[in-house]
């Protein structure tokens, strides 16, 4: 019995010991590979999850868990599968704001976010197209909402993943990433 504590408190004390070192190898290795992009991970920004949140609600508008996509120059234009009228615009609406179907965020950290968005759609779907948008919004045991947002590439996916608890819990973080599909939440486990 001895023994199995100590086994125990042995693998907490290295498991802590070694997962910022972890962490930080791993960062190096998302940054350097050419299917990859640097996470973007916000933890005191409530506009930017409420921007994600306001997104996933325009799109379960279009349709219940998918729609299509279309990158611009200016904007990202989300529509219908089913309706090709039954769309909607983001965009870069002013230097104060982005413009989600008609309505203003405002703040610096939601336009940041819109821009790294629409490099990482513009520089991936110029190799390839983007086939599809999928999306989900849950619960889990640690956040009252998991928005989850996937923009699916032949190979890859460009990934938003927000975790909150609403306005007033800090505890609240987003991940912006291009990943390969066998990490996709949607596209990696078969159907």
């Amino acid at each position: 019995m001895i023994l199995t504590i100590r086994t125990i408190v042995l693998s907490v004390t290295l498991s802590t010991a070694v997962l910022p070192t972890l962490a930080q190898e791993g960062s190096k290795q998302i940054a350097s590979s050419d299917r990859s992009a640097t996470q973007n991970i916000q933890d005191s920004d409530y506009r930017t999850i409420a921007f994600i949140e306001d997104l996933y609600a325009s799109l379960s508008k279009l349709s219940q868990d998918s729609s299509n996509c279309s990158v611009q120059v200016t904007e990202i234009i989300f529509v219908s599968p089913r309706d090709t009228e039954n769309r909607f615009i983001l965009k870069l609406s002013t230097p104060e704001g982005v413009s989600l179907d008609g309505k203003l965020i405002v703040g610096q950290k939601p336009i940041e976010f819109f821009r790294a968005l629409q490099n990482a759609l513009s520089d991936s779907s110029r190799s390839h197209t983007i086939e599809i948008v999928r999306y989900a919004q849950f619960p889990t045991r640690a956040y009252k909402k998991r928005t989850i947002i996937e923009f699916k590439l032949a190979d890859r996916v460009v990934t938003i993943d927000a975790f909150s608890n609403g306005p007033k819990d800090e505890e609240r973080w987003y991940i912006l990433a291009i990943e390969p599909l066998s990490e996709s939440f949607f596209w990696s486990r078969p159907k």
